[in-house]
């Protein structure tokens, strides 16, 4: 078997990456550090909603003011039969570089009430948002509340007292309590230098913060995790192919051979799933992660 391999799926992957946001829209500089590329695409996700069916439910008491009815009923609509809402979010999702606060502290989506489509594909603005806690399988309605209400706990109290098991994994055990209270004007200040807080509701228990907060740069800091663990992943991969070539060639149609040295490719990822190609044959693997 050949004794060079040659791969770089850390380099393929933001390849992916930067293709899949320049379809999406955004301008990502040829100079643009590999890392960089893979927080912003992840930033942007995070920031979206991806367009798949979901569960609605509303909090207990929600209620909508009649003139935005029928926009929350068209959110509802969507969400069920997973249309994209994107529309309905906020215009700077069309900025590479912004970093949603909220969403980044409690892991909390705004939506606007409007019903009027604009020239940029986004809906009206609106006084009044909905706020919104966005899962893969349910969207919780926690409630409509005016545009400044980005640190106002009446948000977390009301996700406590109607799905008090979203928070459970958050609380700080053995924490019997903050020094002192934040109040929501401290808590835009520290969401403004980009630190972190924790959070003590009305049950007296202590949380941290439920979207993970924000890491140094502004960015969530379970992006800059989940990005460090995926590239370590890549590498681990790499050593992989390149301990168990003889598997990869084995799996081949014998009159198809591998380019010498063999050159891998990752060409897609699906879930857990990874999908390679060797440039000199044009075979392609999969190789679940899992």
């Amino acid at each position: 078997m050949p004794s060079q391999v040659l791969l770089n799926l850390y380099a393929d992957w933001i390849e992916l990456l930067k293709q899949d946001l320049q379809r999406r829209g955004y301008a990502v500089p040829s100079n643009e550090p590999a890392e960089q590329i893979a927080f912003k695409h992840a930033n942007v996700k995070l920031r979206d909603i991806e367009a798949i069916p979901r569960l609605v439910l509303r909090a207990s008491g929600f209620s909508c003011p009649q003139q935005y009815d029928a926009a929350l009923q068209e959110i509802a609509r969507k969400a069920t039969t997973g249309e994209p809402l994107t529309p309905h979010l906020s215009r700077r999702l069309l900025d590479l570089n912004f970093n949603d606060r909220l969403i980044n502290d409690w892991g909390i989506h705004h939506l606007h009430l409007g019903d009027v489509v604009e020239g940029d594909g986004f809906i009206k603005r609106t006084g009044p948002l909905l706020f919104a806690l966005v899962q893969p399988q349910r969207f919780l309605m926690i409630g409509i509340l005016p545009h400044d209400s980005w640190t106002d706990e009446h948000l977390m109290e009301t996700v406590l007292s109607n799905w008090p098991d979203e928070l459970q994994r958050f609380e700080m055990k053995g924490v019997i309590g903050l020094a002192s209270p934040v109040s929501p004007a401290e808590r835009a200040k520290l969401r403004a230098a980009n630190v972190g807080i924790p959070l003590q509701l009305s049950n007296g228990k202590v949380y941290v913060p439920p979207g993970g907060g924000p890491a140094t740069s502004g960015i969530s800091s379970r992006i800059v995790q989940r990005e460090i663990h995926w590239r370590h992943t890549l590498r681990n991969v790499e050593e992989f192919i390149r301990s168990n070539l003889h598997v990869f060639s084995a799996s081949m149609p014998p009159e198809i051979r591998f380019a010498d040295p063999p050159h891998f490719r990752l060409v897609a990822r699906q879930g857990d799933t990874l999908w390679l190609r060797e440039e000199g044959s044009g075979h392609h693997f999969r190789l679940p992660l899992s």
